[in-house]
């Protein structure tokens, strides 16, 4: 399998992301849109509520893949950083 076509799961990270991102979404990307998974910030937090984490995670990248956007929105599933106790709720 070539490498394009394989889950996009990263052990590092992006240069000119948050510090706080557990994720990236480019929904502009040529082709068709690209999601990331961040590996080393998610490990820390999966033990909690591995299905509640991920879930949220992955809610909030595909909202950027349907919305076509990079933008975030003050509150919900779109929220740019969430606490710990709203994403493991």
């Amino acid at each position: 399998m070539r490498s394009r076509d394989r889950d996009s799961v990263s052990e590092g990270q992006s240069p000119s992301l948050d510090l706080s991102a557990l994720a990236y979404t480019l929904p502009f990307a040529a082709g068709r849109p690209r999601t990331t998974l961040l590996l080393r910030r998610l490990r820390p937090i999966l033990p909690k509520k591995p299905e509640a984490i991920l879930g949220h995670v992955l809610a909030h990248e595909l909202g950027h893949i349907l919305k076509r956007s990079d933008g975030h929105s003050e509150d919900g599933v779109m929220k740019a950083r969430w606490m710990t106790r709203t994403s493991t709720r």
